[in-house]
């Protein structure tokens, strides 16, 4: 399996917005959620491993209030959230309720270090490729 970046299309935003379910929705007002609100700095691209299916992408929402960069990692047919405060603090900081099961978590941690590999902080920016690699809490 390895994951290649690519640019969100209009067939990949339905994706993720099937894939992110009713568990999820009530946080993304699908409205506005494709919309970067601030400037053009970011595209929306994602890292995915399509024979998988699991994908790593940045939101292209900027919630300003809150430190760090939101992700969204889908991984094993679940989406998941989480916060990094970026190539100097890589700690992946998960929304409560929001982790991977125990017996998956090696696992997951495997396959969200490949996807970072790939995309980067940013994905694609006039920034050019800023390398992320993550740090993960002990246990969730």
């Amino acid at each position: 399996m390895s994951y290649v970046l690519e640019k969100i299309d209009g067939e990949a935003r339905k994706r993720v917005d099937a894939d992110v379910g009713p568990d999820l929705a009530r946080i993304m007002d699908k409205r506005h959620f494709w919309e970067s609100g601030g400037g053009e700095l970011f595209e929306n691209y994602w890292a995915i491993d399509r024979e998988s299916g699991n994908y790593l992408m940045l939101s292209p929402r900027f919630f300003l209030r809150l430190p760090g960069s939101l992700y969204f990692f889908f991984f094993r047919s679940r989406m998941y959230r989480f916060r990094v405060q970026g190539s100097f603090d890589a700690m992946v900081d998960f929304y409560a309720g929001e982790k991977p099961p125990r017996e998956e978590y090696e696992e997951f941690k495997q396959e969200l270090t490949k996807a970072f590999a790939v995309h980067g902080e940013f994905g694609v920016s006039n920034l050019g490729y800023v390398p992320l690699v993550p740090a993960f809490p002990a246990e969730v």
